[in-house]
């Protein structure tokens, strides 16, 4: 077993950074080469205009617009995720583009090798099915003549061995090349009308709604701190909030302004503040300020900050994530009467959203098909891994927490069975 351990750490270790966030193979540009024709290349990524800033994957050449020069389709991890770069440059310089038909051969001619002889110099080309990661070019061969202005013949060595020799091919053409056929066949060009655009830019939303598919319960201890003794049970919408932080003090006013048709719809509001020490007591005074009209009792509750409760929020939306816990604020959570997260908001949450969620989520009668932040329908269920969650409390020193979801899990046996290790 201990030959084992590096890999076992190893494996720990890129789970982390993936559930971090992190890429395997992040912020790679896409690079662009020129042929010094001397055995080297040249880099000029930056000149060309595709050093694009975001992480490339896949690049497709292929005479989109049948203007004789070939245009690129990109694609990217990050967004923009599909780019077209047409070639608009001005063309003074000649080319040869065919289509390969194999008959004897496979119907594509994969693998076929084209030599063109032209002004004393040899272009040569293979067809292949696939040039790159994820990605395939056009499948048209596509041959740049520089100034040369005259075709002597073309050579293709067809999949299988067989080659032959084609005459009659003229400069700023596009053929068809039949196997077994002796003559190429002209084909009209290709001309597609692309307007000029200026690139979309996608609004991320502001609020991303995590719908859980089956509730997670929290510990007694957290859910007295956020229903203290003699209060009613009812839905409540945990906020955490920081007072340098713009969107909480908009989410909490958005929330004091409808805080009446929130509590109708038996809704119970609180509050946890982040500030750190010094600036907590200036944070609660603007709190008050914010919350308290009229002289009334604030109707969102001030949860004093409790380290326990933190550490149980951040291990659960990480647990719900698969990723690190409160990596954005706001960030609220929805509990049903009994206590447990039925929904984690993202971003500022509005009002209208958690009145509409309420009833179906607060009090967990939500059908099966509501409980999901996509549309569609589960054909499956994906156990909750208790397990690792208590873990992760008991490393964060929360021992009481993570014995309760080690209890919950022995009682879910659905649920996976813990791992073990052999000594």
């Amino acid at each position: 077993m201990a030959k084992d351990q590096p890999y076992v750490r190893g494996w720990a270790a890129m789970t982390r950074l993936m559930r971090e966030g992190y890429s395997w193979s992040g912020r790679e540009r896409k690079c662009c080469f020129l042929n010094l024709r001397d055995g080297n290349f040249a880099d000029i990524s930056a000149l060309s205009g595709i050093d694009f800033p975001e992480d490339g994957r896949a690049v497709a050449a292929t005479d989109w617009d049948g203007d004789g020069d070939l245009d690129l389709w990109m694609r990217f991890r990050s967004g923009p995720q599909l780019r077209f770069l047409r070639n608009d440059a001005p063309r003074t310089n000649h080319f040869l583009s065919m289509q390969l038909v194999g008959t004897t051969c496979n119907r594509d001619a994969i693998g076929a090798v084209v030599t063109v002889h032209a002004g004393g110099r040899k272009f040569m080309r293979q067809l292949s099915a696939g040039d790159g990661y994820l990605s395939q070019s056009t499948k048209t061969m596509h041959f740049g003549l520089a100034d040369i202005d005259k075709i002597d013949h073309v050579t293709i060595r067809w999949p299988g061995g067989a080659a032959a020799d084609y005459q009659h091919f003229g400069v700023d053409r596009h053929y068809r090349v039949t196997q077994g056929e002796t003559e190429p066949k002209e084909l009209p060009p290709r001309s597609i009308a692309i307007p000029s655009a200026p690139a979309q830019k996608s609004e991320l939303p502001a609020l991303a709604r995590l719908v859980l598919r089956s509730q997670l319960p929290l510990p007694p201890a957290t859910r007295a701190v956020i229903a203290p003794a003699g209060s009613n049970p009812a839905p409540t919408l945990i906020c955490v909030w920081a007072s340098w932080c713009g969107p909480c003090m908009t989410e909490l006013q958005h929330l004091m302004n409808a805080s009446e048709r929130l509590t109708k719809s038996g809704l119970r509001l609180a509050a946890i503040n982040v500030d750190n020490d010094v600036d907590r007591p200036k944070a609660f005074e603007t709190f008050e300020k914010l919350t308290r009209q009229g002289g009334k009792p604030s109707p969102i509750a001030a949860i004093p900050l409790v380290q326990e409760v933190m550490e149980v929020f951040d291990a659960a939306i990480k647990h719900i994530r698969d990723r690190e816990g409160l990596a954005s604020l706001p960030t609220s959570i929805l509990t049903d009467a009994a206590g447990n997260v039925q929904i984690v908001y993202l971003g500022p949450v509005d009002p209208d959203v958690l009145i509409a969620d309420a009833e179906p989520f607060g009090r967990n009668r939500a059908a099966p098909n509501l409980r999901g932040s996509f549309p569609g329908r589960w054909y499956f269920q994906t156990p909750r891994n208790l397990v690792d969650l208590g873990r992760d409390l008991q490393r964060r020193g929360q021992a009481v927490a993570a014995r309760f979801y080690a209890d919950l899990a022995k009682r879910r046996p659905e649920l996976p069975a813990p791992r073990t290790q052999k000594p």
